[in-house]
């Protein structure tokens, strides 16, 4: 069969082994070298994929028959041993190529170790190793049918579909021998401070607090994302707005999650965090929210509190956050700039403020306003229900008439140009409907907020935007107003309360 002079490649593969029953590629190379010592040949080139599909399925590149392919061109390949066609090819292309080789290289041809060998420099040959390949491809598409079908039984049924640990339920544990002890609760068991952090990253979202600075203050305390690492603006977003979280059925007294499988939703095995109100009002946020320091790659937000708030008082033009050095310290203020970044003429530039003193005073004010009884009453979320389920209403039609619309251009029942202009309507129209929800979440920004009496401990522990936010439940604008030489001091340091003007919303 072989001479020892032969130019003998073993090749093995083997796809993911999810049962630790398949054959692995050690077993496959030492089933294969018995093959070609029996026959009288030498192995002189191994190559082995783990983990790799042979299937037209596969996306994934089979890197060492990569290099057995290379190995051939440079002609130090004559036969390929493998254990079975099907861990060479289920694509006829590939062989096609390999048939090609045969032409013009030492390669003569492959043979398996259950005695069967393709001769491809014969037209015998060719014909059954194209045979072979075309069995092994009819097997592959019964698996991948096979598959759909198990994949869309399990997402019936709500089950588990696999992936990597969802933030908020339990990842894989293993036991000493590596052994998974809990696949039953993998991504369905709830881990509760993970939940209790997600529904707080949620309620800061919605309430307009910056994506950068709830990123920023989670990695601050040391909380890891679902990979264990520091958290970062795509990894936060994609875990927020995943629909598992959603609970599927309102009127689901267990509340189970929401399972999407190709395009199509169904009642999860897990538990649901939120509800579909909640989850497209923090879609509207996250699309309507600015951060334009944020792509300046200032990671901490704003250093100024006041920035946005405070105006002169002489001109109308914005105090923007500044600084001067003096004999002994640096001290931040806020100014009127005559000019803007273009030179152009904004203001009177004769207001500034010190910012330490201005940021206190505010503060306490603040903090004051909020024990009001008329206060608490002004921030109890109104009861605009009922319109934001009639946009969640409109906005999923238009998300159905979407995706109905795709699959009529892929069928070739509209044209290119009555496809645009329908997809760019409807997509004008979800748009806008994101925007009217987007303008109901201000209405509820005060979930935010701590229980009552809890306030002034939870603002020196949060980070500035945070404070931000609660500042714009109250406040339109802080006035700055011209003050008198030698003025007035406030808790120890020198400033005039009365030349600062507070305009309330409440």
């Amino acid at each position: 069969m072989f001479l020892p002079s032969h130019l003998i490649a073993l090749y093995a593969r083997l796809s993911k082994d999810r049962s630790g029953l398949s054959e692995n590629a050690q077993i496959q190379f030492a089933e294969g070298l018995e093959f070609v010592e029996d026959g009288g040949g030498q192995v002189s080139l191994k190559f082995k994929d783990n983990d790799i599909s042979a299937s037209k399925f596969s996306k994934k590149p089979r890197d060492e028959y990569d290099k057995l392919i290379a190995a051939i061109k440079r002609g130090e390949v004559e036969y390929i041993v493998v254990t079975e066609m099907t861990r060479l090819y289920r694509r006829i292309e590939e062989l096609l190529d390999l048939i090609k080789l045969a032409e013009t290289t030492r390669l003569r041809g492959i043979w398996t170790t259950d005695g069967i060998g393709y001769d491809l420099s014969t037209p015998e040959g060719i014909h059954a190793a194209i045979g072979a390949v075309n069995n092994a491809m009819l097997e592959s598409a019964k698996i991948s049918k096979r598959q759909k079908r198990k994949k869309k039984a399990q997402a019936q049924a709500g089950l588990y579909l696999g992936g990597k640990k969802a933030y908020g339920y339990e990842g894989p544990i293993r036991d000493e021998n590596d052994v998974i002890i809990n696949r039953g609760r993998i991504n369905i068991a709830v881990i509760e401070d993970e939940k209790e952090n997600w529904l707080k990253c949620v309620d800061r979202v919605i309430a307009g607090e910056p994506q950068l600075s709830i990123v920023h203050s989670m990695n601050k305390k040391g909380i890891p994302s679902p990979e264990g690492k520091e958290w970062a603006i795509g990894n936060f977003k994609r875990t927020l707005t995943l629909e598992r979280y959603v609970i599927f059925d309102p009127e689901d007294q267990e509340q189970h999650g929401t399972l999407v499988h190709n395009g199509t939703a169904y009642r999860a095995a897990w538990p649901g965090f939120i509800s579909r109100e909640k989850h497209e009002l923090l879609l509207a946020r996250f699309r309507d929210a600015a951060a334009p320091w944020a792509s300046r790659g200032q990671p901490k937000g704003r250093s100024y509190l006041l920035t946005g708030f405070t105006y002169c008082g002489r001109c109308g033009n914005a105090a923007r956050g500044g600084g001067r050095q003096l004999p002994n310290r640096y001290q931040r203020r806020y100014n009127c700039r005559p000019r803007d970044n273009h030179g152009a003429i904004v203001g009177c530039g004769k207001i500034f403020r010190d910012a330490e003193a201005l940021d206190a005073f505010v503060t306490e004010a603040v903090l004051y306003r909020f024990d009001s009884p008329e206060v608490n009453r002004a921030l109890t979320p109104t009861d605009d229900r009922s319109e934001v389920n009639q946009l969640i209403r409109t906005l999923t039609e238009h998300r159905q008439r979407r995706s109905v619309l795709l699959r009529e251009y892929s069928l070739g029942e509209h044209t290119k140009a009555d496809f645009d202009f329908m997809r760019d309507t409807l997509d004008a129209e979800i748009e806008s409907t994101q925007t009217a929800l987007g303008k109901l979440q201000d209405a509820n920004a005060a979930a935010i907020l701590p229980t009552e009496g809890a306030l002034r401990e939870h603002w020196e522990a949060n980070e500035p935007e945070w404070r931000r936010t609660v500042i714009k439940l109250l406040v339109e604008k802080v006035v700055i107003h011209p003050s008198r030489p030698g003025g007035a001091t406030w808790n120890g340091r020198r400033f005039d309360p009365a030349c600062v003007e507070i305009v309330w919303l409440h």
